[in-house]
């Protein structure tokens, strides 16, 4: 593919890009100022002048020679002196909105003794990079290469010295058949052991540990007493007594192989194997900036732990900037001035003014937050302009596909050097404002541009370098062949990690604390669901109509307009049976419609407000009743299927148990005017028995002296009403329910027959009134 770029003709934007081009070599020279981080300090001689400037708050030295006393009276020794002085100008991150000045360092080199931060850095690495770093780096690497090699060679050995005939007067035997299905399984076993060791330990160590690895070293000491052990008992039994079986020796090496081959097998899992279970979760923490990751290591000792937590610090973390922590601050003081207004001479100010009190801690958080306010609008808008001036600068170039045109053809580079002078000011400018000025040179933007250019890359590709940090591993000044960090602990750090240990490691201003927490043991337990109980049920608050409240409030006031309408009177007896300060179970008997409207009418100021009824669910679809139904809180139960008819009568205790709720039932099921009783249901027994609730029943005289039921007609008449005493439940079980079903039915049948027979006695059929 074809990686050249086209220049098309001129048009307005390629007059820009040319007009900013003019302005390309200024930019040149000043990126190529050698740059120098804030914190390193230039040390200057005792001959040098300095002074400050208030107006840019810049550091200077006065551009006069100064001579030494020594040398004042000889003038060409000082001129000679003047000549030699090295003027360097250094470019430096300002705090403050002046970003275009420069501040100039004036250092001698006259002096012996001269002494800086580059020399230093000079002989760091000179340490770094000398002979006896380089072998304590690899010492340990050759030592265990080594002692495996002779570890794999000492059965080859065993098995060559009977027939190199180097011990005289021992011969051995030919290898039969079984002997030479040995040799081949003792090849194949070496050559796996051969590529095992050096899977495992034949590797360029990735960093230079304090201390020995404990577990490598227990690995090698049970190599070498399985290699002494086997060669002590093939000088024994072998070399001094000479054996002639070949066959046997063969064995005796393969035994040895084997033995190495589960020896590695070990070292396999007490090097690689143990580590790879999560047992701990270490929290790393870096200073000055804070920043915070948490990982998850197996068992490891301190020193591995400290390597683990550094290969994922650069990769994970962000290169830390220092002049990120110079926020810009307001430079701008005033000063006021004191007058003396009692004084002989009023009107005249004391001379110098007084500058304004440093402010109080309780507007420095308010000037801190605006600060931060007014730096990240700042940088939103330089990150604009440079977006936007990447995107023209990317539009004035495209990939030429043939070599027609009168366009003339430029290599990625030449392409990059015509498109950088138009975002390069905006790119200065964002780099000052996040400080990453110290970072990039003028070279390493236009390698980077060109190679975005020539591998098709859009701007918003080139720019990702500069708009983040980026992880250190991928940052050009941060990275290096040797990072020497400095680990503290006050354990030994040959020791396994524990629950609670805290570990530092420092380079310079950066440290990054390391805090180990244990993974606790997780207990769990089983639930089985059933997935055809997956089902849900409607609960009745105050904000659904669906409220009990409605039977008393609502319904009950509807239904007496009926009982109006009938000429239907009442005679309520026990009424404080009614009135229990705790749930219970109202039992009626069942005759006919009217129950509800005589109940509810006649005893509207003596039932409790929180009342409900259990009915059948066929009652939800008679039309208006249903409706009237739903909407009072009735609990429906659907009495062909067993199970959901059970799931609502446990349902019906929670609710009459948590909303301390009463329930009315009809335990006869469905309406009867005969002279008897219905078998009475079972359901509301239950509900009383599994709530520990007392059951109040209630009987309604017979209809028979104004109903007639078969031909459903009826005239005015008078209803006895009569509430017994509550039966208890409490401490009942399900086996006494029975018993509980005949006790209710027989005191309610006699009440029944007493009441019934006197209304029929006393009151007679009332007109129509």
């Amino acid at each position: 593919m074809d990686t050249e770029s086209v220049r098309s003709g001129k048009s307005e934007r390629s007059e820009r890009s040319m007009r900013s081009k003019r302005r390309f070599y200024n930019l040149h020279s000043l990126y190529e100022q050698p740059q120098v981080p804030s914190q390193f300090k230039i040390r200057s001689e005792p001959n040098e002048c300095f002074f400050k400037d208030d107006r840019s708050n810049s550091l200077h030295t006065n551009n006069k020679p100064v001579c030494d006393q020594s040398e004042a009276g000889v003038p060409g020794l000082c001129q000679r002196n003047q000549q030699t002085t090295e003027r360097i100008e250094v470019q430096i991150l300002q705090q403050d909105d002046n970003w275009g000045d420069n501040t100039t360092a004036i250092t001698g080199n006259t002096s012996e003794a001269g002494f800086s931060i580059d020399d230093m850095a000079k002989f760091s690495n000179d340490i770094e990079n000398s002979v006896g770093f380089t072998c304590a780096r690899y010492i340990g690497t050759v030592f265990t290469a080594c002692f495996s090699l002779i570890t794999i060679l000492s059965p080859i050995a065993m098995l060559l010295l009977p027939k190199i005939h180097i011990i005289d007067d021992w011969t051995t035997n030919d290898c039969d058949t079984s002997c030479e299905g040995l040799f081949i399984s003792f090849s194949f076993k070496v050559v796996v052991l051969l590529i095992g060791a050096w899977c495992l330990l034949w590797r360029t160590p990735k960093a230079t540990l304090p201390r020995i690895a404990v577990m490598k070293a227990f690995v090698l000491f049970l190599a070498t007493i399985l290699i002494f052990a086997f060669w002590l008992f093939y000088g024994v039994r072998i070399i001094k007594t000479k054996e002639t079986s070949y066959h046997t020796i063969v064995k005796f090496a393969v035994s040895l192989v084997d033995s190495l081959l589960f020896l590695h097998y070990a070292a396999l899992i007490l090097l690689k194997l143990k580590h790879m279970t999560s047992r701990f979760v270490v929290h790393v923490v870096r200073s000055p900036d804070g920043i915070a990751k948490s990982y998850l290591v197996g068992d490891m000792s301190i020193q591995r732990l400290a390597v683990f937590t550094l290969e994922n610090y650069f990769r994970d973390f962000d290169a830390y900037n220092p002049y990120l922590d110079n926020m810009p601050k307001r430079n701008s003081r005033s000063s006021y001035k004191v007058y003396n207004v009692d004084g002989p001479h009023m009107g005249n100010h004391t001379g110098l003014g007084n500058p304004r009190p440093p402010p109080g801690s309780d507007t420095r958080h308010n000037d801190r937050f605006y600060d931060e306010m007014n730096y990240e609008r700042r940088l939103k808008k330089r990150r604009a302009r440079l977006v936007a001036a990447t995107d023209e600068a990317f539009s004035h170039i495209k990939r030429m596909q043939n070599e027609q045109g009168p366009a003339i053809p430029m290599d990625p580079s030449e392409a990059a050097q015509a498109i950088f002078p138009s975002l390069a000011r905006a790119l200065q400018k964002y780099l000052r404002i996040t400080r990453q000025q110290p970072r990039y040179s003028m070279e390493s933007i236009l390698r980077h541009l060109a190679l975005c250019i020539g591998h098709d890359m859009g701007p918003k590709a080139f720019l990702e370098k500069f708009l983040t940090q980026g992880s250190i591993i991928m940052n050009d000044k941060e990275y290096s062949n040797t990072q020497t960090w400095v680990l503290i602990c006050d354990q030994l750090v040959s020791r396994n990690i524990e629950h609670g240990s805290l570990i530092q490691l420092r380079q310079g201003d950066v440290a990054l604390l390391i805090n180990i927490r244990k993974i606790p043991h997780f207990n769990l337990t089983e639930e089985v669901i059933d997935h055809k109980c997956n089902k849900f049920v409607l609960k009745l608050n105050s904000e659904t109509p669906c409220r009990i409240e409605n039977l008393s409030r609502v319904t009950a006031p509807v239904l007496n307009i009926f009982l109006q309408l009938f000429c239907i009177q009442y005679e309520l007896r026990g009424v404080e049976h009614l009135q229990l300060d705790q749930p219970y179970v109202l039992m009626a008997n069942h005759q006919s419609s009217l129950d509800l409207i005589e109940a509810f009418s006649g005893m509207l100021k003596y039932l409790p407000d929180r009342m409900t009824i259990l009915g059948k669910k066929e009652l939800k679809y008679l039309g208006t009743f249903g409706i009237a139904a739903w909407l009072s809180g009735l609990i429906f139960v659907d009495r062909t299927k067993k199970r959901d008819a059970r799931k609502t009568m446990d349902q019906t205790v929670e609710i009459i148990l948590k909303d301390k709720a009463k329930l009315w039932v009809f335990p006869e099921g469905t309406r009867h005017m005969g002279k008897d009783f219905l078998p009475f249901k079972k359901g509301g027994f239950h509900i009383a028995q599994q709530a520990q609730i007392p059951i109040v029943p209630l009987v309604f005289s017979s209809y028979a002296n104004f109903l007639d039921s078969t031909r459903k007609h009826f005239e005015a008449g008078k209803v006895i009403l009569t509430a017994l005493p509550p039966i208890q439940t409490k401490g009942l079980t399900t086996d006494d329910v029975d018993d509980l079903v005949a006790r209710v039915r027989n005191e309610m049948f006699l009440v029944y027959q007493a009441t019934s027979k006197e209304a029929l006695e006393k009151y007679y059929v009332l007109p129509k009134s």
